[in-house]
């Protein structure tokens, strides 16, 4: 934040060009005069630093996209980067684990607008070209009353300003996509940026792997764009028109009957995409801070799974969003928001019962018990309002009581979620902080779907509790310890073998960890980044034994470092430790003959694990010189020395026999980047 001060002896003003902060008289020394000179008119000052607006959490981390760009393993995405930080666990689909809560429990944000999913093919790429994004947030819990209808923590990525001194541009190949990207200003006050990208799996698969080869013949394919229109209204304030949007579709067609599973037959596959359209206004009055944003938008779903299953849904998506910053004292500051989200869903579903989120066996589908609803429509409408103080009781010590209320017109629901944290500076050095606070979620939309769940299901909720402590050792060096509990009530889980009404508020769950971590920057040096995670999630489905999330991993380590070698070379490489996934094994099997398909009898639910995932990704990179832009030529490994890494198991039809699935190959992603 650019913080311009101007004043005179007695006097301060202070003009924010976006947020606010607080700043000490006595941190702004006036001139010293000699006490004999003649008196002179007031003397006037005027100082310009760059400050940190004060947190709106207890924990927020937060990741420079510019040195990110290079963590080994995420090919130069900065949002992929996300699990080097404390509190994230890996996750076989890719969106985040955060401290032990499901995927669904989670929320994305790109710009304040959510955004269905973050990644392409759950993790190959984010779905925002990388040189777009100024700067990735992470709140693993606790987080502000600014965002809600999550149980979990929040992922969000800012989009920076398009680039306004001269037109530029980029073209980036490589093994895994194709992309480009152009800037530049139109006008003295308006610039814009376009981007996209498209994946070159498919070029690569049809040009490198032999006719033949498979049985199964798989096409996926992903692509993305962003734009953007920023004009820049005087000192303070700013227009934005922001587009994005992201597709990935996958068809794998079977020749013949699925080895694994008898009824699966014909063409297996789906798609999925999201489009956005934003307009953000921001300015300040008379003290007062605005943000002002509304958003429409698109989803398109559709699945095929023989000729058994099919499923479609086209969703509407309406967003608005306006929050106003008012400082009350130099002591006290209210934030207040309203957060208005609107879907209208159209679509058809043929196929099994639809399982529970999270904590479902996962078996062949079941024929016979099929559900079909045919084309219908609905609306799920979620206002909100919420209302924070930041309170300066003393000096370094800032309070962050909140409260935030949500409406859920489809189950005619209201949920009241109060917040508090707090931080606490000693000397220059140390920061405690601690937060307790109330959360709240919607069910997933179908488990509220009437002919696929039940319409009445209630929110669910969790509380969050948390305290550590911060340490600057020196400019170079960063430490941050916490500690978390959270408990789950009033979860959704399907009802004992997935009968009418399908879903019933009737699950809990515990989750508790420590986190820890370490950030080192050198100036032009040596970059890295340490974090650990021990932790240990449970659930409890209806009346049943408490077991293990299915996510849950004990131990979860993770190191990054980066070094420039001179001469336009970067090295760098990052080491994943985390514990195997909990998984249920098959037992035996039971044979149906009207459908002709066998089908798994397991053991205790979660009771076993998957072998621990280890992997080094390594990346090098050369940058040359040439006219006016640059040449980047890279090679960035991902699992350099082919670690398996099993991931549950493979079994025959009858499952007499088995074989571990493994997970992410050896891939090296050779690359060619030109920037202007």
């Amino acid at each position: 934040m650019r913080l311009i001060v101007r004043g005179s002896i007695g006097a301060l003003v202070l003009s924010l060009a976006t947020g606010s902060t607080r700043v000490c008289a006595r941190d702004l020394e006036p001139p010293v005069h000699d006490a004999e000179a003649a008196p002179a008119e007031e003397d006037v000052y005027e100082a310009v630093a760059e400050v940190e607006a004060p947190p709106r959490q207890a924990t927020e981390r937060k990741l420079d996209a510019e040195q990110l760009a290079r963590v080994p393993g995420t090919s130069g995405d900065p949002i992929k980067a996300v699990d080097v930080l404390p509190g994230v666990s890996r996750s076989n689909d890719g969106e985040p684990i955060l401290r032990g809560a499901a995927e669904h429990e989670s929320t994305v944000f790109i710009d304040g607008t959510r955004v269905p999913f973050l990644y392409h093919f759950g993790g190959l790429r984010s779905v925002v070209h990388p040189r777009l994004i100024e700067q990735v947030a992470l709140y693993p819990g606790n987080f502000s009353t600014r965002y809600g209808r999550a149980t979990g923590g929040v992922v969000e990525a800012r989009l920076r300003e398009p680039r306004s001194d001269a037109w530029h541009g980029e073209l980036e190949l490589s093994l895994l996509d194709s992309s480009a990207l152009l800037e530049g200003p139109l006008t003295e006050n308006l610039s814009f940026a376009v981007a996209a990208r498209r994946s070159n799996i498919d070029f690569v698969f049809d040009s490198f792997v032999p006719e033949g080869t498979f049985n199964v013949l798989v096409a996926p394919v992903y692509w993305d764009y962003q734009g953007q229109l920023s004009y820049r209204l005087g000192q303070h304030g700013r227009v934005r028109l922001s587009a994005l949007g992201s597709r990935d579709q996958t068809t794998l067609v079977f020749a013949d009957p699925s080895a694994e599973n008898a009824a699966l037959r014909g063409d297996v596959g789906g798609s999925v995409e999201f489009h956005r359209l934003q307009l953000e206004y921001q300015d300040r009055f008379a003290g007062v801070s605005q943000d002002v944003q509304v958003s429409v938008g698109k989803e398109a779903l559709r699945q095929v799974v023989g000729p058994n299953s099919q499923a479609y849904f086209d969703v509407l998506d309406l967003g608005a969003r306006g929050e106003w910053t008012v400082p009350v004292s130099a002591q006290v500051e209210l934030v207040t928001g309203l957060d208005v989200e609107a879907q209208a869903f159209t679509g058809a579903y043929r196929g099994s019962p639809a399982p529970a989120s999270e904590g479902s066996l996962d078996g062949p589908d079941n024929v016979a018990d099929q559900i079909t609803v045919d084309r219908t429509s609905f609306w799920l409408v979620h206002p909100a309002a919420y209302l924070e103080a930041r309170y300066f009781p003393l000096e370094r010590l800032l309070i962050l009581p909140g409260i935030r209320v949500d409406y859920y017109e489809e189950l005619d629901a209201l949920s009241v979620d109060p917040r508090l944290s707090q931080r606490l500076t000693l000397g220059e050095a140390v920061t405690l902080k601690s937060a307790v606070g109330w959360y709240s979620q919607p069910p997933e939309y179908y488990e509220s779907l009437a002919g696929v769940g039940n319409p009445k299901v209630d929110p669910y909720h969790a509380l969050h509790l948390s305290a550590g402590a911060e340490f600057r050792v020196s400019d170079a060096l960063f430490l941050d310890l916490e500690g978390f509990y959270k408990r789950l009530s009033h979860r959704v889980v399907a009802t004992e073998g997935s009968v009418p009404p399908h879903f019933i508020n009737d699950g809990r769950g515990r989750i508790l960890g420590l986190e820890a971590g370490a950030s080192y920057r050198q100036h032009d040096g040596l970059a890295a980044q340490f974090s650990y995670t021990l932790s240990r999630s449970e659930r409890q489905d209806r009346d049943d034994p408490w077991r293990l999330f299915d996510r849950d991993q004990t131990h979860v380590l993770s190191l990054a470092l980066g070094y420039p070698l001179g001469a336009g070379f970067y090295a760098g490489a990052r080491f994943r430790f985390i514990t195997g996934n909990p998984v249920t094994e098959v037992q035996s099997s039971s044979y149906d003959a009207g459908s002709d398909v066998y089908y798994p009898l397991f053991g205790k639910q979660n009771a076993a694990r998957d072998p621990a995932f280890h992997q080094l990704d390594v990346r090098l990179e050369k940058t040359f010189g040439i006219g006016p832009g640059t040449l980047g030529v890279y090679l960035d490994v991902q699992n350099v020395y082919a670690a398996e890494n099993p991931e549950g198991f493979v079994y025959s039809y009858d499952y007499r026999t088995r074989q571990a699935a493994t997970g992410s190959p050896f891939f090296p992603n050779l690359g060619l980047r030109g920037e202007l």
